[in-house]
């Protein structure tokens, strides 16, 4: 029924008539309904309401039937409503327009070729959908799906609209995965005018999120298919967790660009246990190399659809490998540089690998292989029992697999082991004078080294007492025995003369065998300033011997340099430029030097001029060179192992002692020798004087010789003893002199001839501490 509420406000408190007209879309009426009441307010209530107003609520329903009770056809419709009150007075109100709806809601289900479903999300059959067709448009339908106890678990809901279809994930309305099971689907409305749809469901929905797993077991991921008899196939073995209820299965390889092949069946005929792929496709011919991806899949009866995928290599070219040893030579000796050997290699892929080391004779020295060590290997130079192999060349062998089984054979090659020492020294003088004047302009660096051969690099640098590094020579293959220095140097990018002062060489050197010397050598010093040389020459007392002159002359020395001297040569020449004495030293010769001109061997020529040369020479090669000339006067004469003074004897007269006996000419020269002897006493005080006493025995060798002797003896000591007073008398200290008696022992000239045998009666001078 359609009712309409009318509401009225009268001041009689009730309606007379009112009434509704229905009318079609086209504006004719289908039907009509009146209502009619008497008044029911007593005059009591309107006396004490006055005029008020009464608010009246009225109501009128229409059963959808025209004026002849027939059944009006479903459409829209229009509602008019008057009302007419105690005075005929009408008001009409047009209602908005209704529809009048006979036909309940519909739609038609279609269910799915297959009740059960697994949301498993492995991409196959995860969604239930259920088609929903024809339905009617309808405020709201609304679909549930409940378990096997009726409880609903999910919903779905469709507003102002046919209900479309349902793709149901297998969650709850919470978005949780639902319990697998048994489920069923419901969808109902009901209209706006009331008619109510037919419970529409599909019963028997199954959820089944269980898969199975499918594995796939290689014998390697890599093959060769190239008949060399290693790893020429690849066999694949499918691993099914369930046989049960496999409907067919299928396996394909596909490369970069595509499917290459593939082989299906179906379970009844049987399911795969083993594929072996022999590198051929579908039609016999040679795949390419490189990498495909193979899969196999099976289908169960629930729409389970579990795959494997496993990628394989197709690889028939032999790894390209690069051998690279550290060194080709090393020393095993303990001292932490260079006592192993590595060998590195680079490979352009994976691969497995096995190595040996041999003498040169053939036998094995040691092998490895890839599991036990990485891509380095070292070697110590030992034996696998522990012991040192010998000194010599060995040779290195390996070969590479990749993991297709294709093998690269290495190039052999060689690592020297050396064990020789390497100790390096380095000499160099006290110092040199770059100063362009002949004498050690250049330093000469010498290189005393065990191994001059097998050198990677040397380098010599020579540094100042900072430490700077002014110049340096580097070199190659081999080490020079030596290396010299011109005294320049680099300064702001022009050679330059390097300053006076300390420096000091040092050498590095890198063998070939891993051993690496750092050698320094002393310091030394650059020093172009000569030595300062002040020489004196002073000639002593010479005598007159058999051998020739024989004396001493003093040269005293004094040098001075900003440097330490490293030596000296002093040499004698004659007038006629040949050198007749050379002394020499090293180190600083300031002091005194004697010429003792007894060491020569050469005759000496009184009164000759001599040339004394001092040449001096410091650290650093400076020369400095003085010359002295000398004249050698002869004072002694040397006879019988004594050295006698050249001055006139004092002559006596014949059996007397007195200087003036033998007359006032012989006493004039007497005081005259004797004069002589006190300059030469004053010259030479380290000397001293020896007074030889004799006398003229015309016996001597006769029968009265030894009678005589007894007389004369006594005289040559008075003789002796007034000479002495004399020199005394004359200021001569009497601790110089000595004496010594003759007699007529010792004549001077014959005691026979009596022209001259006057001669013998004399005192001679002699001169002690003379060595």
């Amino acid at each position: 029924n359609f009712s309409v509420k009318i509401y009225v406000k009268s001041d009689e408190g009730y309606v007379p008539e009112y009434g509704l007209r229905i009318s079609d879309s086209s504006g004719n009426t289908v039907a009509e309904k009146i209502v009619t009441e008497e008044s029911d307010v007593s005059w009591f209530v309107k006396i004490f309401r006055g005029y008020d107003e009464f608010n009246l609520e009225k109501e009128i329903t229409w059963d959808g039937t025209d004026q002849d009770g027939t059944l009006v056809n479903d459409g829209i419709y229009d509602v008019t409503v008057w009302v007419k009150d105690a005075t005929d007075q009408i008001t009409e109100v047009d209602v908005d327009d209704f529809v009048l709806d006979t036909k309940k809601p519909s739609v038609s289900l279609k269910a799915p070729e297959s009740m059960l479903f697994s949301p498993n999300n492995d991409g196959v059959g995860d969604v239930l959908i259920i088609l929903q067709a024809d339905g009617t448009v309808e405020k709201e339908w609304k679909g549930i799906v409940k378990d096997s106890a009726s409880k609903t678990v999910k919903s779905f809901s469709w507003k102002d609209s046919a209900p479309g279809d349902v793709l149901w994930d297998g969650t709850d309305d919470s978005g949780g995965m639902l319990s697998d099971g048994k489920y069923s689907y419901e969808i109902q409305t009901s209209d706006l005018a009331g008619n109510k749809s037919d419970l529409y469901s599909l019963k028997g929905i199954t959820v089944d999120g269980m898969s199975p797993v499918l594995g796939l077991e290689l014998t390697a991921a890599t093959f060769s298919p190239n008949a060399d008899g290693i790893k020429d196939e690849l066999v694949i073995t499918p691993v099914y967790e369930l046989t049960e209820d496999i409907i067919n299965w299928s396996w394909s390889i596909a490369d970069n660009s595509g499917l290459v092949m593939q082989q299906s069946g179906a379970a009844a005929e049987g399911l795969p246990e083993e594929i072996i792929l022999n590198g051929l496709n579908d039609s016999g011919l040679p795949l390419f190399p490189g990498t495909y991806l193979f899969s196999m899949s099976v289908e169960y009866e629930n729409s389970w659809r579990p795959v494997a995928d496993e990628e394989i290599v197709l690889d028939i070219a032999a790894p390209r490998v690069e051998i690279i040893p550290e060194r080709l030579a090393f020393s095993p000796n303990g001292d932490g540089l260079g006592d192993t050997v590595s060998v590195k290699f680079k490979a352009n892929e994976v691969v497995t690998w096995e190595g040996s080391i041999i003498d040169m004779t053939g036998a094995l020295v040691m092998e490895t292989n890839s599991s036990q060590t990485t891509s380095v290997v070292k070697w110590n130079g030992l034996k696998p029992d522990g012991t040192e192999v010998a000194d010599g060349e060995y040779l290195v062998l390996g070969v590479f697999s990749d993991l297709a089984g294709n093998l690269t054979y290495a190039e052999p090659f060689t690592v020297k082991i050396d064990r020789r020492s390497v100790e390096t020294v380095l000499n160099v003088p006290t110092g040199f004078s770059p100063n362009d004047d002949g004498y050690e302009d250049k330093l000469k660096v010498g290189i005393d080294a065990d191994l001059y051969l097998d050198v990677k690099e040397w380098r010599l640098v020579i540094i100042d007492d900072t430490g700077e590094v002014l110049t340096s020579f580097r070199g190659k293959e081999s080490l020079p025995s030596e290396q010299v220095w011109d005294g320049m140097v680099m300064q702001e990018g022009s050679v330059a003369p390097a300053l006076e002062g300390v420096y000091q060489a040092v050498l590095y050197v890198d063998y070939v065998k891993g051993d690496f010397v750092k050698a320094e050598s002393d310091l030394f010093v650059l020093d172009n300033k000569a030595p300062r040389i002040d020489l004196v020459v002073i000639p002593n007392t010479f005598a007159e011997t058999e051998a020739g002159l024989e004396g001493s002359v003093f040269i005293s020395v004094n040098v001075e340099d900003d440097r330490d001297v490293r030596g000296w040569m002093l040499d004698v020449y004659d007038q006629h430029g040949n050198n007749i004495r050379t002394y020499a030293g090293d180190g600083n010769p300031s002091g005194d030097i004697t010429w003792n001109t007894a060491d020569n061997g050469i005759n000496l020529i009184s009164g000759e001029k001599y040339t004394v040369a001092l040449r001096v020479t410091d650290n650093a090669g400076n020369v400095a060179t003085m010359r002295e000339k000398i004249s050698l006067d002869v004072m002694l004469v040397k006879k019988d192992g004594k050295y006698y003074v050249m001055v006139p004897n004092i002559i006596f007269g014949a059996y007397k002692y007195k200087l003036d006996s033998a007359g006032p000419a012989r006493e004039k020269d007497n005081y005259a020798s004797l004069g002589r002897i006190i300059e030469l006493a004053e010259r030479f005080p380290e000397y001293g004087l020896i007074l030889d006493a004799h006398a003229l025995n015309i016996y001597l060798g006769g029968n009265r010789e030894d009678k005589e002797e007894g007389i004369l003896y006594p005289l040559t000591e008075n003789r002796a003893k007034e000479v002495m007073k004399a020199l005394v008398d004359m200021g001569m200290d009497p601790g110089r002199i000595e004496m010594e008696a003759f007699g007529g022992q010792d004549p001077l000239v014959s005691v026979t001839d009596r022209s001259i045998r006057w001669k013998n009666r004399r005192v001679e001078f002699a001169v002690s501490g003379i060595e």
